[in-house]
């Protein structure tokens, strides 16, 4: 789980997993403490190892290699600022902004997931109700993905995209 914050994506899939272990990623020492907490709490912390890192960059030079990526990176633009709610805004911002565009965090995880995915592996990213298209076309500039799709929320907006990794 890449941007892993408190590990709600992680600590959810390894619950109804119970065969599966996970590695969440985080640059937020704040964050990773919360995710540590939480693994303990719902007892997990022997299948879920924490690593404090800028995106990928404590795997360097690591043979690390994962059947699923997931990831809900930061995604709002940077100039929608003044259009979020002061609860929203509240929230550190490193978790929530995504650039000018919203789409830097994708286009690292397009370049570089398939690095740590074996082959066939799958990826999901949360997205924001109107990146599909980008994201999408972000995975198949790659030429590395298939299967590329958008999965949309209960209330029909455009929420995950996923692919299957060709490596």
């Amino acid at each position: 789980d890449v941007c892993t914050g408190p590990g709600t994506i992680l600590l959810s899939l390894l619950h109804y997993m119970p065969n599966a272990c996970g590695m969440g990623i985080e640059i937020s020492s704040d964050a990773l403490s919360l995710a540590k907490i939480n693994s303990e709490r719902f007892n997990l912390n022997n299948r879920a190892q924490l690593l404090e890192s800028d995106m990928f960059s404590a795997l360097d030079g690591k043979n690390e290699q994962f059947d699923l990526i997931v990831s809900n990176p930061p995604y709002i633009r940077t100039g929608d600022a003044k259009l979020l709610s002061q609860d929203v805004l509240n929230e550190p911002h490193i978790a929530l902004f995504g650039g000018e565009d919203g789409l830097d965090f994708y286009r690292i995880l397009a370049k570089t997931c398939g690095t740590y995915l074996k082959s066939q592996g799958h990826i999901a990213f949360e997205i924001g109700f109107d990146q599909a298209e980008p994201v999408k076309a972000l995975l198949e500039e790659t030429g590395q993905y298939s299967n590329i799709r958008c999965i949309t929320d209960l209330g029909g907006n455009d929420r995950v995209v996923t692919a299957v990794y060709e490596g």
